[in-house]
């Protein structure tokens, strides 16, 4: 099999592992190992190295041989390299040239008889010094060729798969770099200014489509791209760049070659994936930093590099139990110890995959959480010890690094845990009341029977099993629905978005996401009212409209009495509820006279967004439209917006928060 052209690109890769590459040594390597399948007479007869080495006619045959095929300087090379292995290996000396000089003259070499591959009984032991026939040398040298240079590439494929992901995070940073200088707060106003200019989406960004491909969320088409991207890529690599004969001395049959260079090959490449999982899977990763992207966006890849190294991880078994089945070797081939590990660390993999699917993570997420860090931990223990059997254990080197980062990931974790809460704790209290008031004069008796002082941190959480099913039942247990508990903040995580720079903002909210717009419409306010402690630019907005859509009237009723009170008097904010629950709570308060109503159902999205464009386009204002809620909300909301620019909107900026992974 041809070798192919692009390759090349490989090569560059051949610092890292030109070891493995063939060099001058390659030609002695050949010679001696042709006679491994040959039996000589004399002491020492036992022991691959000892005979090797030591065995007067066994030496003078792979020195009559080396000087037969081999060029000067590869017989140099090579036999200095046998010494030294000699030595590491055998703890004994190579027999120096000198010793057998006898049967080294032109004349003996001449006269040697010459053997070819397997003409020699290994039960029948040589009394003299044989030369192996170019044919035999040929194809022991092409055999080791073969495998030396599968080996390599192996991890040069590998490592083919590190530079792809350092491309696109390399363009990750150079973008949020670019961004960063350009839209500095004061150059970005003046240029806004002075050429009446702002960000807006292109259609080409919007995926239209929706989130899902192939059964995988996407909050972006360029996410799909690089993931698509990369699942090419692992599936190009694990199948090219194979050699094979007929003829190969280790496996005769070029099925057989392809087996065993393909099981190889996932095998090497799962184990590639390792660290790279454990780096997009880490909070503190410094990468968010450095690129901009968000946690969601970084598990994703972690999610998907995963997916690719266990089904490398199932194809490097699947084919080695092929592999013993076509040798008549299964159950000795499944007995041995580091193969049991590796059936482990198979297992496991798999548990982890099927554990990770979002309807398990999101509806048993503390058990999810568990049993991902103990499956984690026992898949790199199974692997450890399932490589355990090479010498210098040269695949530990993907295995430490993704210890590393999840110890370092854990480590930095902890550190933020507790810095943030002891920042809590001094500026605030550490202890959060969890309170189900529902309007602002209940809210104001329960601060005052709780002394709250200082800070107030309210949380909107939606109960599902675990822990915050627990949270919810023992909140109602509890007198006047009220419960004084010790809870452990971390974060914040995430970016915002200056929504203070469009001169219109459409807020389309589902459920809980209410979280993402509040904080929005609460800098407009602050920044509509100037000075104070915002020392940035006053906002921009004309008018802001809050679409809000949720399960429980209650909420909605909750949140417009406490949090949104500011705005629902303002002219330039309107908002709108929906309510889909069957069966909602009646309205506690009535907040027709803060100017909004809630109505049954779910709004017509495509039809608000559109209306929205055309009163932006009209007016020449630009329109930010923020989403968080649902997938099919986003979905919707993206494809209307699609739409819209496709009709000639074209000063739209989309921006879609999640708070789903």
């Amino acid at each position: 099999m041809l070798r192919p052209r692009w390759l090349v690109v490989a090569l560059a890769f051949q610092s890292a592992w030109g070891s493995s590459l063939p060099q001058e040594e390659q030609c002695v390597t050949a010679v001696y190992s042709t006679y491994n399948y040959i039996t000589f007479a004399g002491t020492p007869a036992g022991g691959l190295w000892d005979t090797r080495c030591q065995n007067p006619l066994k030496v003078a045959s792979i020195y009559a041989a080396s000087e037969t095929y081999c060029r000067d300087s590869e017989r140099a090379a090579g036999l200095a390299q046998l010494a030294s292995f000699c030595e590491e290996f055998g703890h004994v000396e190579l027999l120096p040239r000198d010793a057998v000089a006898e049967n080294l003259t032109e004349d003996a070499i001449r006269n040697m008889r010459i053997v070819d591959y397997l003409e020699l009984s290994r039960g029948d032991p040589v009394e003299t010094p044989v030369l192996i026939s170019a044919s035999y040398f040929n194809v022991m040298f092409n055999t080791l060729d073969s495998w030396q240079y599968v080996s390599w590439s192996h991890h040069a494929f590998g490592y083919i798969g590190y530079a792809y992901w350092a491309a696109i995070l390399f363009l990750g940073m150079a973008s949020h770099l670019y961004s960063r200088m350009i839209r500095s707060r004061k150059a970005r106003a003046e240029r806004e200014v002075e050429s009446n200019t702002y960000p807006t989406t292109s259609t080409s960004s919007l995926n239209r489509r929706g989130r899902k491909l192939l059964g995988c969320t996407f909050t972006n088409r360029g996410e799909a791209l690089v993931v698509v991207g990369f699942w090419l890529l692992s599936t190009v690599l694990s199948v090219v760049g194979y050699r094979t004969f007929p003829g190969n001395i280790y496996w005769p049959n070029p099925t057989d070659q392809i087996l065993r260079y393909s099981a190889d090959r996932t095998g090497v490449m799962s184990f590639v994936n390792f660290p790279l999982m454990w780096l997009f899977g880490g909070r503190n990763n410094i990468l968010m930093w450095a690129t901009g992207w968000s946690f969601a966006t970084f598990n994703i890849y972690h999610r998907h590099v995963a997916r690719v190294a266990t089904l490398q991880g199932v194809a490097h078994s699947i084919i080695y139990v092929v592999i013993y089945i076509r040798a008549n070797k299964l159950w000795k081939g499944l007995s041995k110890v580091y193969v049991l590990w590796g059936i482990l660390a198979f297992v496991v993999m798999i548990l982890l995959l099927i554990t990770s699917l979002d309807r398990i993570r999101f509806a048993t997420y503390e058990i999810f959480l568990i049993t991902h860090i103990l499956l984690s931990v026992l898949t790199l223990v199974g692997c450890f010890y399932h490589s355990i059997v090479f010498e210098g254990h040269e695949y530990w080197q993907y295995l430490w690094p993704a210890v590393g980062v999840w110890v370092l990931d854990r480590g930095l974790r902890i550190i933020r845990l507790v810095y943030c809460n002891i920042h809590i704790g001094i500026t605030g209290r550490n202890k959060v009341q969890m309170t189900r008031s529902q309007n602002q004069d209940e809210f104001q008796e329960t601060a005052e029977k709780t002394n709250v002082t200082g800070m107030n941190l309210i949380f909107w959480i939606r109960p599902y099993d675990g822990w915050t099913q627990k949270l919810r039942q023992e909140c109602l247990r509890s007198k006047d629905q009220i419960l004084d508990t010790t809870i452990l903040l971390e974060g914040p995580y995430g970016h915002n978005f200056p929504l203070w720079r469009y001169e219109s903002v459409l807020l389309i909210i589902g459920g809980t996401g209410i979280a993402s717009a509040v904080p929005y419409i609460q800098d407009h306010i602050r920044r509509s009212a100037g000075g104070g402690e915002i020392s940035e630019e006053e906002t921009r907005i004309r008018d802001i409209e809050l679409v809000w859509t949720a399960r429980q009237t209650a909420f909605l009723h909750d949140v417009a009495s406490r949090e949104l009170l500011p705005a629902l008097g303002r002219e330039d904010f309107q908002a709108s509820f929906y309510a889909t629950g069957v069966s909602a709570a009646p309205p506690r308060r009535d907040l027709a006279g803060l100017g909004c109503e809630i109505s049954t159902g779910r709004p017509h999205i495509q039809s608000l967004i559109m209306s929205r464009a055309c009163d932006a386009s009209a007016a020449g204002s630009t329109l930010a439209i923020l989403v968080c809620g649902p997938a099919g909300m986003a979905d919707e909301a993206r494809a209307a917006t699609h739409l819209a620019m496709r009709q000639g909107y074209r000063s739209i900026k989309y921006v879609e928060e999640s708070f789903a992974w």
